[in-house]
């Protein structure tokens, strides 16, 4: 980002443990850093953190995903359900994932989960399949 003169750098969700920006190292901010972009961070924050925890889970980083979980469902309304519950499922919790799906009953997404890989984990699960074919 430095040795290509990035002017503005945009991010989602702050990552507390492995950023540079804004946590740990505060790579813009040492001097030897000649370049300095502006930065704005927090965009679609609750969404990025929804995305995270689904990540930080399939890295086997449970801990992080629980955090960024537990973040986006304070500020659910600014979330997509399916997200949540992709997460959730991500990270073992199979009864909040289904609920989260129940949720969206009625809803035009729910008929894009039954092949979303994300939801790989629910598909031998009867209220996962139940879900699915009510859609």
């Amino acid at each position: 980002i430095a040795f290509a003169r990035v002017r503005r750098l945009y991010y989602g969700a702050a990552d507390p443990k492995g950023g540079a920006i804004d946590n740990g190292v505060q790579f813009f901010a040492s001097p030897s850093c000649h370049h300095r972009p502006e930065v704005y961070g927090a965009i679609a924050e609750a969404e990025a953190s929804a995305l995270l925890a689904h990540a930080y889970a399939n890295q086997h980083r449970v801990p992080e995903a629980r955090a960024q979980l537990a973040f986006a469902m304070q500020h659910a309304q600014d979330v997509e359900p399916a997200d949540l519950a992709a997460a959730a499922a991500a990270i073992g919790d199979r009864t909040i994932a289904l609920e989260l799906l129940r949720r969206m009953r009625g809803h035009m997404s729910l008929v894009s989960i039954e092949n979303d890989p994300r939801f790989d984990m629910l598909r031998g699960d009867a209220g996962f399949r139940e879900l699915t074919q009510a859609g």
